[in-house]
């Protein structure tokens, strides 16, 4: 008696069916993940409220409100200087809903520094302060 398998055509069928339940729950997760974040995201809030450079040991001193009520993780300072230049540097530092934080962010040259932006990792929400408003810099 000779055995048989399943013809290709049912194989094919079979394989583009499980592509498909695959695909799709894939999509339902991936749908209910974007609306969680973006609920959340909307709760995010950033605001500078002091920015201090000390130049005795080159360090820029951000006291950072988190005006929003979700906690936010992790933090880059972007340094903009007049030549063009821009530096990252990036803070591990925690932000509770409704708290203010310092950030300490070391090894910064403050020769020209102009704008310093500060944006959360996970929802990108930002503040922005300029030269003129650091202690330590001012205009």
């Amino acid at each position: 008696m000779r055995m048989k398998g399943i013809s290709p055509i049912i194989a094919v069928i079979m394989l583009i069916a499980f592509t498909m339940v695959v695909a799709g729950i894939l999509a339902s997760w991936a749908t209910q993940y974007v609306k969680v974040k973006l609920r959340e995201c909307t709760n995010a809030g950033l605001w500078i409220e002091r920015a201090t450079y000390q130049s005795g040991n080159n360090k820029l001193l951000l006291v950072i409100t988190n005006t929003g009520t979700i906690d936010l993780h992790g933090f880059t300072a972007i340094l903009t200087y007049e030549n063009g230049t821009v530096i990252k540097i990036p803070s591990n530092k925690t932000i509770a809903g409704k708290e203010t934080e310092t950030i300490t962010f070391a090894n910064v040259n403050g020769d020209g520094l102009e704008i310093v932006d500060i944006v959360s990792k996970e929802c990108s929400v930002r503040d922005t302060i300029q030269r003129e408003y650091i202690q330590g810099l001012g205009g």
